[in-house]
């Protein structure tokens, strides 16, 4: 006997309700719905559960949208409510709990990290190579090439957050995507201190399309400790 809290909290869409309904009642095991305060093994129960779950599943859709559109009335007034990235920590000024701090620790992790990707690295070995500062600093955390990836292409290291990088079209099958214009961006410049310069962002960004097609890019990149050749 399975005791649940709500029809939505089951399964995440119709289809899906009435599959589990269906794959567990056939091992003799019964749900119980406290919010609708129905039974899986009542009568007719498949039309009314269909009904029923459809109905979850469009009160789910419609929270879920008017939670996006506060994310993204509150970046307009530059004040994103998002996590804050590897790299930085929230800390609370005054009545704003939303201000982004460098975390020297994670920052050093990944202005290494660029430096790597700078000189030609690939994801896998700058995962290695951090896997390797972890193990000295007894973290015992592992790096793997698709957090590398990520982070070389986020621009939140440079000072800037862009809203809805990714957006969620199907809401049935929760499938996300690179958004091409179909959902409205915001971008804010100099939301916190940045990690990294635009300018090393581009640069690793130009080395990263390069590699892409099958060539590397050579080129200096000027920091405030000096020249780097690349490629």
């Amino acid at each position: 006997f399975i005791f649940c809290k709500s029809i939505s909290r089951f399964a995440r869409n119709a289809a899906e309700c009435s599959k589990y309904i269906n794959m567990i009642s056939g091992k003799g095991v019964v749900v119980y719905f406290e919010k609708e305060n129905i039974r899986s093994d009542e009568k007719n129960l498949n039309v009314v559960l269909k009904i029923l779950a459809t109905l979850a599943q469009e009160e789910s859709n419609s929270i879920s949208q008017a939670l996006k559109w506060s994310y993204l009335m509150n970046a307009k007034i530059g004040k994103p409510t998002r996590q804050a990235a590897y790299g930085y920590r929230k800390v609370k000024q005054g009545k704003n709990k939303h201000v982004w701090e460098i975390d020297q620790e994670q920052a050093r992790k990944v202005r290494y990290a660029f430096s790597l990707a700078l000189k030609g690295l690939s994801f896998k070995d700058i995962a290695t190579e951090l896997t390797k500062l972890e193990e000295s600093e007894g973290t015992g955390y592992v790096w793997n090439h698709t957090r590398v990836g990520y982070m070389l292409t986020n621009e939140v290291y440079t000072g800037t957050i862009l809203i809805n990088k990714r957006v969620t079209i199907d809401y049935v099958t929760k499938k996300s995507i690179n958004n091409k214009g179909e959902v409205e961006q915001v971008k804010i410049e100099g939301h916190h201190e940045p990690i990294i310069s635009e300018y090393m962002f581009n640069a690793v960004r130009n080395e990263l399309l390069c590699r892409r097609r099958g060539k590397y890019a050579h080129q200096q990149f000027k920091s405030s400790d000096g020249i780097i050749s690349v490629g």
